[in-house]
C-alpha cells in the first residue's frame, strides 16, 4: 500500500537521535521497549524514521572508499525536503557539521545538502 518507516541502522543512537531531533527539528515518536536501542522519529505524511542499534553480532561492513563530496551522491542515502533550505544550511553550520551542496543538472530549483 504504502511505505511505512525507513531504518537506519546505527553504533550511536543518542548521537544521531540528538541529530535529528536539534538539528533536523523533527519531531520524536514513541517507540516499542524492544530489547535493543532505538529512537523514532515523524518524516510526516505517515512515514517514520527508525534509528536502530547495530546488532553487535552483525557483519562489519565495509566502509566507504571516501567521503569527498563527488562520492556521497551515489552511496546510500535519506532524503529530507526541506521549506527554508538556507535555514537549514545554518543549522548544520551551527552544529558544526560539514555538507556539499549540489544544484541537480537540469532542475536549476532542486538544490541537495549532503551531509
Amino acid at each position: 500500500e504504502r511505505l511505512d518507516h525507513v531504518a537506519r541502522e546505527t553504533d550511536d543512537v543518542p548521537r544521531l537521535a540528538h541529530f535529528y531531533a536539534n538539528v533536523l527539528c523533527l519531531p520524536r515518536l514513541p517507540r516499542p521497549p524492544f530489547d535493543f536501542d532505538g529512537a523514532w522519529f515523524d518524516l510526516g505524511r505517515g512515514l517514520q524514521l527508525h534509528l536502530i542499534q547495530k546488532d553487535p553480532l552483525s557483519l562489519p561492513r565495509p566502509a566507504p572508499p571516501t567521503s569527498e563530496p563527488r562520492f556521497v551522491r551515489r552511496s546510500h542515502h535519506l532524503a529530507l525536503a526541506v521549506a527554508d533550505l538556507p535555514a537549514a544550511k545554518i543549522a548544520l553550520e551551527t552544529a558544526n557539521i560539514p555538507f556539499a551542496e549540489f544544484t541537480v543538472p537540469g532542475a536549476p530549483a532542486v538544490t541537495q545538502l549532503f551531509f
